[in-house]
């Protein structure tokens, strides 16, 4: 993965690897790149070559960190809310989730 700038978009995040199973359920609000190209190998053995942005740029960003190891609280940089029950972060998660939609950008393959 390689930022194709050093812009960056903060936003809420929510990670399964926090909140199931927890007493408390924890969001993180976390600075990601705004545009980054990735290579990867996809399920028919292919390298693919994209070039990510917004939503997409963020989600690969989310799971590149779990390969490394790291859940979103251990960005120490970030904000984290902390929610009492389930139905609350829900709740706060859905309203962000609508608000992503409308800023999502389709990957773009790189030739």
């Amino acid at each position: 993965m390689t930022p194709l700038s050093e812009e960056t978009d903060t936003k809420w995040e929510a990670c399964f690897s926090v909140i199931l199973g927890k007493a408390s359920y924890k969001l993180v609000n976390i600075a990601r790149y705004k545009k980054i190209k990735v290579k990867y190998i996809n399920e028919m053995g292919q390298q693919i070559t994209q070039i990510l942005e917004g939503f997409a740029a963020r989600v690969f960003q989310h799971e590149y960190d779990h390969l490394k190891g790291i859940v979103t609280v251990h960005h120490k940089e970030s904000e984290t809310k902390i929610f009492d029950n389930k139905e609350e972060a829900l709740s706060f998660m859905k309203k962000v989730k609508e608000m992503e939609a409308i800023n999502y950008i389709a990957p773009l393959d790189v030739l």
